[in-house]
């Protein structure tokens, strides 16, 4: 699992089932200094296919996950309790998002593999502090070992192309940012490029990635100076 290396970016998986707060949780992290979205789920059970196309080398693992635990399919907390039992504690750093009282579900967030949980009024002032230290916990923590590519029993059916290490944008994942520029939303690119919105997500974000961007203005700003947009 690449781990805040090379780039030093902390790359995050964010999960809600929630359309309106999953946007809100991706922006929140895409402004955060080191921080990148690697990919969004807005379900447990994609959470799970994204995390077990990592394992087949067929996707990146995040550094962190931000889970909200009432998401539909499954419980925050199972998501969690599936990734930590399969990876090891702390492979996998987890955050919790929760509207309700952190206190009232603090303990069962431990026990299922949290290594924190914020309030979603919290997310704006705590969110960034809590991914940097709960990375840096799950860094030095994680063992040599992986395990095996089958470790998650779940159906492989995500769309995600894994993300290479190479700095300069691929035609796509120059194209897409372009149709941002443009001011077309994410559903909007998926119809004219011809491709899900999965894979917009994963050209945007390995696009991000390369430019050490925080988020997709400061990414077009970056190109625009470059002459590329």
């Amino acid at each position: 699992m690449k781990d805040m290396d090379g780039d030093g970016l902390i790359r995050v998986g964010v999960v809600d089932n929630d359309p309106l707060a999953l946007d809100m949780l991706v922006t929140a992290v895409g402004r955060m200094h080191g921080c990148v979205v690697l990919w969004r789920a807005m379900s447990g059970v994609e959470a799970l296919q994204l995390v077990s196309r990592g394992l087949r080398g067929r996707g990146a693992l995040p550094d962190v996950m931000v889970v909200d635990l009432s998401l539909g399919d499954l419980s925050g907390f199972q998501v969690c309790r599936r990734i930590c039992e399969r990876l090891g504690d702390n492979r996998i750093g987890m955050v919790g998002i929760t509207a309700y009282s952190v206190d009232r579900f603090g303990q069962k967030a431990k026990e299922s593999g949290m290594d924190a949980l914020l309030g979603k009024e919290d997310v704006r002032t705590m969110m960034e502090q809590t991914i940097v230290g709960v990375a840096a916990n799950a860094r030095s923590s994680r063992g040599s070992s992986m395990p095996g590519p089958d470790d998650i029993a779940i159906p492989d059916a995500s769309q995600t192309p894994p993300i290479p290490d190479s700095r300069p944008l691929s035609k796509r994942e120059l194209e897409t940012l372009r149709y941002y520029a443009q001011g077309l939303t994410t559903e909007s690119i998926t119809e004219t490029m011809g491709v899900g919105v999965t894979t917009v997500y994963s050209y945007r974000n390995r696009a991000l990635a390369k430019l050490h961007a925080g988020s997709i203005p400061e990414a077009i700003h970056m190109l625009t100076k470059r002459g590329a947009m």
